[in-house]
């Protein structure tokens, strides 16, 4: 699929989502206009985890690819520590899109997943 097309598929399903359920979820602080929608933002933090057939292979490395390449698709384009901050601040919208988006591909039934982490000692005797 070229990423002209998965782009756009991606943002339709996650506008759509957002519109159906994920509104809800937001509370909304006292700010200006934004820059990015809401639905832009929970696209781009989807986009970021892709990993299979993308240009880029971390978060600055997509931001600065659409930076350069996709302002047909995201005109206002924000920093990385602006994106961040705005995926902090959905990210409660995040997680539920996650569970809409596995149980749409059919793996929310999966015995397995897997977790990104470092441990940590929590307590020393």
């Amino acid at each position: 699929m070229a990423l002209d097309t998965f782009l756009t598929t991606l943002y339709v399903h996650v506008d759509d989502w957002y519109k159906a359920e994920g509104a809800a979820l937001v509370a909304r602080r006292r700010a200006g206009r934004l820059r990015m929608s809401d639905s832009e933002v929970l696209t781009l933090a989807i986009l970021e985890q892709w990993e299979a057939g993308t240009p880029w292979s971390s978060e600055r490395g997509l931001v600065r690819y659409l930076q350069q390449h996709g302002r047909g698709w995201f005109p206002s384009m924000l920093k990385v520590s602006a994106l961040n901050q705005r995926v902090r601040q959905l990210c409660t919208a995040l997680a539920a899109l996650q569970r809409w988006f596995a149980r749409r591909l059919g793996s929310a039934s999966a015995c397995y997943e897997i977790m990104d982490g470092f441990p940590l000692p929590v307590c020393s005797l």
